[in-house]
């Protein structure tokens, strides 16, 4: 692929509308979606970006959580929110999770995966350049935001891997945002919601 029109595409696929900056996750975007957005702003930037969505799988919105706090049943055919959408285009791939709030459902999670064309060297060019220094480096991965061991991260954090497979052909680097603190407020609020819902009593 001639080098210019490389360049041109990298550019795009990392940096339209965002400027260098530093380690402010909750702010950083992934090919336009940001942590904690709502299902109908996903969509909004997937269009945008022209992904196609190619899967969706549904889950219960925040009231129906609440009602399953309280162990009382909700039949899956009728669950109201999303816990995961997934975007592509011919060279990308977007896997979007939901957790339930009381403002509906919100973005936990995004991973993004990079096909090509391209060297894992030109994707991370195109990724420093739009986050800048990361907090962690070891070899390939670099981590923004929370540390580097991901089963320890408590924090909203940004990670970036460069090459590997992904899901039977090689991959350029992927990206990924979690939010463990949305998930664990998520769980919280479920928890207080469902205590003021009260529940079933035994009657003696």
């Amino acid at each position: 692929m001639n080098k210019t029109l490389l360049g041109i595409l990298l550019l795009l696929v990392f940096c339209v509308g965002q400027t260098s900056m530093a380690a402010d996750v909750l702010n950083a975007d992934v090919a336009g979606v940001k942590l904690r957005m709502s299902v109908t702003e996903v969509e909004a930037a997937m269009t945008a970006r022209e992904f196609t969505e190619r899967g969706r799988s549904r889950a219960p919105d925040f009231g129906q959580a609440a009602q399953q706090e309280n162990r009382v049943g909700v039949n899956p055919s009728e669950y109201a929110g999303v816990q995961q959408i997934i975007f592509e285009t011919d060279f990308e791939k977007m896997q979007i999770r939901f957790v339930p709030m009381p403002n509906g459902m919100r973005v936990a999670s995004v991973a993004y995966t990079f096909f090509g064309p391209g060297s894992s060297e030109d994707m991370t060019k195109g990724v420093l350049a739009k986050y800048g220094k990361p907090d962690y480096v070891n070899r390939s991965l670099n981590v923004w935001g929370d540390e580097l061991n991901p089963y320890n991260r408590q924090e909203p954090s940004l990670e970036y891997s460069a090459g590997g497979r992904g899901f039977a052909r090689a991959r350029v680097g992927s990206l990924t945002l979690a939010d463990p603190v949305l998930r664990q407020k998520s769980k919280d609020e479920i928890k207080k919601a469902a205590t003021g819902m009260g529940g079933k009593k035994p009657r003696f």
